[in-house]
């Protein structure tokens, strides 16, 4: 399907400056910038941010950047004929705009409110269709791309973090999001991890044993919605005896939500000149299952989904010198 070779090289600098204009204000100025041996493109992006401290607890953000990234190395060697067709692609850019809201509400209780939103521009994408880059789950690609596409992601994230206080932490965060893009067709449509939000809690508790050991409880919970996903054509999938895809509608469809639970049980045994660290950890204790895309079951002549679920036990020892 895919045989290339080839090398290239990418020269990447940059610089960064942290200024106080006064006792509450202060300023992160900086650019970076690359250039890309193969087709001698090169980028020069600005990035700024300020902080405003305007109470001793309390403090108010402003940020933009511009942001842009090489392809796979592979991408921009497919030959067509003889020709490297993606050869002359440009680098993918992104314009980040972001304001944050910071409150020390105690000495060990911290909020943060952070909008923010990003367009993408130059996204590779099929000359025709709804193809795009930023979809791209296979290991290799096989066709010509063109720099006609755009992508746009805004939300919100809140985050509020308790600190180790008394052997307790917690950190709570959640995030409300969309994301999406455009391909060669000019139509907007969901990018697969557009799944609109997601809520994390993270805590743990230590307990002192015997003065110096540590025995610790820590728990982490996700709930997310679920991936997006491209319908399928039933129909024409049977009679072919091959998932085929109803494009048209790339990632319309979202598979159920998700939670996922994992825990970690240690201690810790801390002497003079080392620590000994037993853990035991469990990734996925809740058996959420994966989804991983329709398949064609030649058995029963059908579409099936398929997916798993990956429980993880993990036993670990760790000496620290």
């Amino acid at each position: 399907f895919a045989k290339s070779n080839g090398h290239t090289t990418l020269f990447s600098a940059f610089t960064n400056s942290t200024i106080a204009l006064s006792n509450t204000i202060t300023a992160n100025i900086g650019v970076s910038g690359h250039l890309f041996r193969l087709n001698k493109n090169y980028k020069v992006e600005p990035r700024v941010g300020l902080k405003w401290r305007f109470t001793p607890g309390q403090t108010l953000g402003v940020g933009y950047g511009l942001h842009s990234r090489i392809e796979k190395i592979d991408y921009y060697f497919v030959e067509k004929d003889g020709v490297l067709v993606n050869k002359d692609l440009k680098p993918t850019s992104a314009h980040h705009y972001v304001m944050s809201y910071d409150l020390d509400i105690s000495e060990n209780l911290h909020l943060k409110i952070e909008p923010y939103y990003q367009k993408l521009k130059d996204l590779p994408v099929s000359p025709e269709g709804p193809f795009s880059i930023i979809n791209q789950e296979r290991w290799y690609i096989d066709q010509q791309l063109v720099n006609s596409g755009e992508g746009r992601n805004y939300g919100v994230e809140l985050t509020l973090e308790r600190y180790l206080n008394r052997g307790f932490y917690y950190l709570l965060s959640g995030s409300l999001f969309n994301s999406e893009y455009m391909a060669a067709d000019k139509i907007w449509r969901n990018t697969p991890l557009n799944r609109s939000y997601i809520a994390n809690l993270l805590f743990g508790k230590e307990w002192r044993i015997r003065s110096n050991n540590i025995f610790g409880l820590n728990m982490r919970l996700t709930y997310q919605g679920g991936k997006r996903y491209t319908p399928v054509l039933e129909d024409i999938s049977i009679e072919q005896k091959d998932v085929i895809l109803d494009e048209e509608n790339a990632f319309s469809k979202k598979y159920p939500d998700v939670f996922i639970g994992s825990f970690t049980v240690s201690y810790k045994i801390n002497k003079e000149k080392s620590s000994h660290e037993f853990a035991f950890k469990m990734v996925n204790f809740t058996g959420q299952k994966e989804n991983h895309g329709p398949v064609y079951n030649y058995l029963t002549n059908s579409i099936d989904n398929q997916g798993s679920a990956i429980v993880m036990p993990n036993v670990s020892y760790k000496i620290c010198f």
